[in-house]
């Protein structure tokens, strides 16, 4: 499917929705609300969203960011304590 194409029947279904709370409880759930956040912003349909949508989208992205922060720097202290241990990782 062509960019455009995708991007056409994004902005269809962002016209369509009945309930941001629904899309929103759904995409929190499946822990994918940064995704749907970054495919709404690339269909240009954000202005669409209700103000609380997007607060909420945004809101679930940067606790993703701190997340995998949190994760990187437990992962470099790994790392670091294996080359410590003299072990190859």
């Amino acid at each position: 499917m062509r960019a455009a194409d995708a991007r056409a029947r994004l902005q269809a279904c962002a016209t369509a929705v009945s309930s941001w709370d629904a899309v929103l409880r759904i995409a929190v759930q499946h822990q994918v609300a940064p995704l749907v956040l970054h495919a709404l912003g690339q269909a240009g349909v954000l202005p669409r969203l209700p103000e609380t949508a997007r607060a909420t989208l945004h809101h679930e992205m940067l606790g993703n960011i701190a997340a995998k922060a949190t994760m990187r720097r437990a992962l470099t202290d790994a790392l670091a304590w294996f080359a410590g241990e003299a072990v190859d990782v």
